[in-house]
């Protein structure tokens, strides 16, 4: 523990900065595991028969999908999509 109020305040501003470090980190390994997983259903998706090859085949239920996933806030969907599109031109 701290010997003076000066050094206190210090080791309490650094543990605070540790532990927002960790929550972002957290918050940020949620949003990579939910794109890979968001990612992997777009692949994996079966496109409606007749439609094989079309990039238009899964775009609506790739996209309903990741609009419907409830542990990404919505700028995460917002860029979810707008990769997912850049990836079809």
């Amino acid at each position: 523990m701290a010997s003076n109020p000066v050094q206190q305040m210090q080791e309490e501003l650094l543990s605070a900065t540790r532990k927002s470090q960790e929550i972002v980190l957290q918050a940020v390994k949620t949003w990579v595991d939910s794109a890979q997983a968001g990612l992997i259903d777009a692949v994996t998706a079966d496109p409606a028969p007749g439609d094989v090859g079309e990039a238009d085949a899964t775009t609506p239920q790739t996209e309903d999908a990741i609009r419907a996933d409830g542990r990404l806030s919505e700028e995460q969907k917002a860029a979810l999509i707008a990769v997912y599109r850049s990836m079809l031109n």
